[in-house]
């Protein structure tokens, strides 16, 4: 299961076995008590930042301000957004929750920027509508590393002993090594299990791809511990 939000109380609940989810997410539920282990590492750099038209003359974070910020957010926690555009000294003109419709709502002019999407994924979508755009990363706003996307799962079963995280790490890292070394063929095989995509999705999604490959976790150390 892919976390939507609410992924990690799936998890908690026992309607899930693991979940993708990011390091910030996992940390905030540990504190309130949540008994997770990390069970492996998918992408271990941030992919979330500020996607902007690139026609704005924007030349430093705090150049967003007179515009108007779209945001996805998983939950009514806005304090991390918060922090960012603090960060970046970013007063917003105005601000929408637009859900998960953040293409369409950059697409069609309805905000200048965006939060909430990856700069791997929506940049290219959105170029395929015939959009350039641009980032601000969030190593650009002085937030410090962490991992993206990893597989969690709850601490006291099988998914988190060290048994099933040890064979799925050595399964993780052989499907990553196969996708960095025949990133076309692990593509079309993608493509095999989604066979309703339209060649315009394919043809963007394929340019996603060749931006993100690259950036799947080069092993499975993980230096954090909770």
């Amino acid at each position: 299961m892919v976390d939507s939000g609410g992924g990690i109380a799936y998890l908690i609940a026992g309607k899930a076995d693991l979940l993708v989810n990011h390091l910030p997410g996992v940390l905030a539920s540990s504190a309130k008590g949540a008994q997770l282990k990390i069970v492996s590492l998918l992408i271990e750099e941030p992919l979330q930042g500020l996607i902007y038209r690139a026609h704005l003359p924007i030349h430093k974070p705090g150049d967003l301000s007179p515009y108007t910020l779209g945001y996805c957010i998983g939950g009514p926690d806005t304090t991390f957004l918060e922090f960012l555009l603090q960060q970046g000294d970013i007063i917003p003109k105005m601000r929408k929750n637009v859900s998960v419709d953040l293409v369409s709502a950059l697409g069609t002019g309805r905000v200048d920027y965006i939060y909430g999407g990856y700069w791997n994924i929506e940049p290219f979508q959105l170029l395929s509508l015939g959009i350039e755009t641009k980032t601000i990363k969030l190593k650009e706003l002085n937030v410090p590393s962490y991992y993206e996307l990893m597989v969690i799962a709850n601490r006291n079963t099988k998914e988190g002993s060290p048994h099933f995280i040890e064979a799925f790490q050595r399964a993780m890292q052989k499907s990553i090594h196969f996708c960095q070394s025949y990133p076309e063929e692990a593509f079309l095989a993608y493509l095999k299990q989604n066979l309703d995509k339209s060649e315009k999705t394919i043809s963007w999604e394929r340019e996603a791809w060749k931006c993100t490959y690259p950036l799947l976790a080069k092993s499975q150390y993980i230096d954090i511990e909770i």
